[in-house]
C-alpha cells in the first residue's frame, strides 16, 4: 500500500421527516435534502401540491362568547423555579396537556374496521360549559371519534371545533364539568420570539398513546423552515424526544410556559434528535381565531344539495328549477322539520330559489332560532310549504 492520500467522495444522505400521528398511524411523509460537501444546505421547501379540507366557518354577527384565557403576569409560573428544575417545570404544565385517542376508518370498503390511532393536546381556554385543547390538524383530520383524557384512565368524548390544514393546527372542545375533579389548568403561553437556542425546554404528550411522558433537550435552531405533506411551517427545532403520539403536545421553557406546540420529527436510523414545534406567537393567534370562528353562532338547516337546472327539469319531468336535497342531516332542524330526500326546493320565504348559492345565501342572512318557510315540490309534483327553524351549526351541544 502506497502512503498518498485517499480522496474521499461527497455523499448525499436523504432523510424523511414525518408528522408525529402515534397509533396505528405513524404520519405524514417530510422530505429534507442534506448535502454534506464542507457545508449543510437548508430543506428545499416544496410547493404545495393539494390542499385537504379544513373547517372553514363563516361567522355571524352575533353576541360573542366570552373565553378565560391564562394571565401571563399572574397565573400558574411557580417563581420558586430554578434553573434546571425539571420536575416543577412537568408538574406545572402536565395538567394542561392531554392525551388524545383516535379511530380512524379504514381504507378497506369490504372488511371496515376502524384503526386506533393517537396525539396529544394542550388545554388553553374555557368557559363556563366547555374547556378548549389545541392539537395538530393532522391528529385528528381523518378521525371518527375523538376521546381525550388528563390521567391517563378517565376517556371524555371530544368534538372539533374547527381546524387550518396550512397551519397543522385544530381546536377541539370537551364538557367542562367532565375535568372539575381533575385539578386541570389553562396552559400559559410564553414569547417564542424571545426563544435561544440553548434554551432548556421539557416536551410533554403522550408518545405511542402510552400515556403523558416528559422529555428534556434544548433549542436547537429558531426560525426553521419545514415541509409536512406538502406545506411549509415555521419550527422551532428540539432534540428534546419527539415521538409517534407526540403531535399537538407542550414543548414548555424552564418557567413553565408553552413556547411551542410539537409537531414533526425527523426519521431515520442515522437520524437522532431533530424535532419540531410550532411556535407559540404563531399557533396562539391561529388558535384563538378558530375557536372565536367555531363557536360564533352560524345558522344552519342540516341538508345537503345539488342543482336542478333547465337541462335536468326537463330530462326528469320536474315541474321547475330550483336544487334538489339529497342528504339530510340526522337531527338536524331539516330532519326535525320532516323535509325529506328529494324535495325540491323553489323557494324561501316566497322568495324563488334557482342555485344552491341563492339558497346558501338565504339561509346564512337567517337569524339562528328564525321560522323560515322553504316552498317544495314533494313527490314530484306536489307543492308544499314546510317551516324550519334555523339551526346552529358551531352549537357545541349538537
Amino acid at each position: 500500500m502506497n502512503n498518498s492520500s485517499f480522496n474521499f467522495k461527497r455523499f448525499v444522505a436523504l432523510v424523511a421527516v414525518v408528522a408525529v400521528l402515534g397509533g396505528g398511524s405513524l404520519g405524514i411523509g417530510l422530505g429534507i435534502g442534506f448535502a454534506v460537501a464542507g457545508q449543510l444546505n437548508p430543506p428545499v421547501i416544496s410547493p404545495v401540491l393539494e390542499e385537504s379540507p379544513t373547517y372553514n366557518v363563516l361567522p355571524v354577527a352575533e353576541e360573542r362568547t366570552e373565553f378565560r384565557f391564562s394571565d401571563l403576569e399572574s397565573e400558574m409560573i411557580p417563581v420558586e423555579v430554578r434553573i434546571s428544575d425539571i420536575t416543577s417545570v412537568v408538574q406545572t404544565v402536565s395538567g394542561s396537556v392531554v392525551s388524545i385517542n383516535i379511530e380512524t376508518p379504514s381504507a378497506n370498503p369490504f372488511f371496515p374496521t376502524y384503526v386506533p390511532g393517537s396525539g396529544s393536546g394542550i388545554i388553553f381556554a374555557e368557559d363556563d360549559n366547555f374547556l378548549f385543547i389545541a392539537t395538530n390538524n393532522h391528529v385528528i383530520q381523518q378521525a371518527a371519534r375523538i376521546s381525550v383524557s388528563l390521567d391517563d384512565e378517565h376517556d371524555v368524548e371530544a368534538s372539533v371545533i374547527g381546524g387550518d390544514w396550512h397551519a397543522d393546527l385544530a381546536v377541539l372542545s370537551v364538557p367542562r364539568a367532565e375535568f372539575l375533579d381533575k385539578d386541570y389548568k389553562i396552559a400559559v403561553f410564553g414569547d417564542s420570539d424571545n426563544v435561544l437556542v440553548g434554551d432548556e425546554v421539557v416536551a410533554i404528550g403522550n408518545p405511542l398513546g402510552q400515556g403523558q411522558t416528559a422529555t428534556r433537550g434544548i433549542i436547537s435552531a429558531v426560525n426553521r423552515q419545514i415541509t409536512v405533506d406538502d406545506r411549509v411551517l415555521d419550527v422551532l427545532q428540539t432534540d428534546a424526544a419527539i415521538n409517534p403520539g407526540n403531535s399537538g403536545g407542550a414543548l414548555a421553557n424552564i418557567r413553565g410556559e408553552i413556547i411551542g406546540i410539537n409537531t414533526a420529527k425527523a426519521m431515520a436510523f442515522h437520524i437522532e434528535g431533530m424535532g419540531y414545534a410550532i411556535p407559540s406567537n404563531i399557533a396562539l393567534a391561529i388558535l384563538e381565531q378558530l375557536l372565536e370562528d367555531g363557536t360564533t353562532p352560524r345558522p344552519f338547516l342540516g341538508i345537503s344539495l345539488d342543482t336542478i337546472d333547465e337541462a335536468r327539469r326537463s330530462m326528469f319531468a320536474l315541474p321547475s328549477i330550483g336544487v334538489i336535497i339529497v342528504r339530510i342531516e340526522s337531527g338536524s332542524p331539516a330532519d326535525e322539520a320532516g323535509l325529506v330526500q328529494g324535495d325540491l326546493v323553489v323557494g324561501f320565504n316566497q322568495n324563488p330559489i334557482e342555485t344552491i348559492d341563492e339558497l346558501s345565501t338565504a339561509i346564512r342572512q337567517s337569524e339562528v332560532g328564525e321560522a323560515v318557510v322553504l316552498n317544495i315540490y314533494r313527490d314530484g309534483y306536489r307543492p308544499v310549504d314546510v317551516t324550519v327553524i334555523v339551526g346552529n351549526a358551531n352549537d357545541l351541544t349538537r
